[in-house]
């Protein structure tokens, strides 16, 4: 894969995608191998997907129009929809069990 795996050390479960990085948790190495796999493969759809662009444009939008609504709709659809396409890119190479048993740690 293109994106480097790095290790925070923050309490819990964590993680997160930026410019071709995935960040866990130290918590995150000692999941199963099935599920820490289901993890790194939701990151990288972040990354593969660019979701951090789009999140950035929704980010922005409601940042100029923070009274109006439909900017604060708009940030918070975005962000559900980049997890849902995440999820939909790893499954394509992982168990769903998996990916969601791991998933449920993370919330």
């Amino acid at each position: 894969r293109a994106a480097q795996v790095l290790e925070l050390e923050v309490p819990g479960y964590f993680a997160l995608a930026r410019n071709n990085k995935i960040y866990l948790s130290s918590a995150s190495f000692n999941l199963p191998e099935r599920q820490l796999e289901a993890v790194l493969r939701h990151e990288f759809g972040h990354i593969k997907l660019r979701h951090q662009q789009l999140k950035k444009l929704a980010y922005l939008i409601y940042q100029l129009l923070p009274w109006v609504v439909a900017s604060r709709a708009l940030k918070r659809e975005v962000d559900m929809l980049c997890e849902l396409a995440a999820d939909k890119y790893a499954l394509k190479k992982v168990y769903s069990k998996d990916l969601y048993t791991a998933r449920r740690l993370f919330l």
